[in-house]
């Protein structure tokens, strides 16, 4: 699950108003694509996976939430979506190994002055995105690299416990 503080992130940098149509590509347990859907509604969200036990716990969570503003796609990003209409954000979230071919076809299926964010906790995939989302038609290029520490009671102490860094890129499409 991408965790709180993750998620305002992204979702922030999404930019995000009610009636939009948004993705969420790699939803794993639906946390991001929760949110998203209560920020668009009535809009649309069009959340992607090709686990199946993680589509269900998407939909077992949209279900808890009471959610019904969200399409569930089990697959790979890459081949759904042509399926999909035209999108005001989106949210990668994992790309299952295809981030270079996600991108490449990801500008076709979003509105004009469309804004997109992905998340990476690998060096292969934040020096991929980099190189990608230098390139035409991708522009307003943010990185962001996220050092998020809790203090958690132990023994009677409080100490700090360190989350893994993770890289949140922002870009938009002219």
């Amino acid at each position: 699950m991408t965790k709180q503080e993750i998620r305002w992130l992204v979702l922030a940098m999404l930019q995000i108003n009610p009636g939009m149509t948004l993705l969420d590509m790699g939803c794993g347990s639906g946390s991001v694509t929760v949110e998203m859907a209560r920020m668009t509604s009535p809009g649309q969200v069009y959340a992607l996976e090709q686990k199946p036990e993680a589509v269900a716990l998407t939909k077992e969570n949209l279900k808890q939430f009471g959610l019904s503003n969200v399409s569930v796609l089990e697959g790979r990003g890459e081949t759904l979506l042509e399926q999909l209409p035209e999108m005001d954000r989106g949210f990668i979230g994992g790309a299952g190994g295809s981030l270079e071919e996600i991108l490449k076809q990801l500008p076709r299926k979003m509105k004009p002055k469309s804004r997109i964010v992905i998340t990476a906790v690998t060096l292969e995939t934040i020096s991929l995105a980099t190189k990608l989302l230098q390139q035409a038609p991708y522009d307003n290029v943010t990185i962001l690299q996220t050092g998020i520490t809790r203090y958690i009671q132990r023994s009677g102490y409080t100490m700090a416990q360190a989350e893994n860094p993770v890289t949140i890129f922002g870009a938009e499409l002219p």
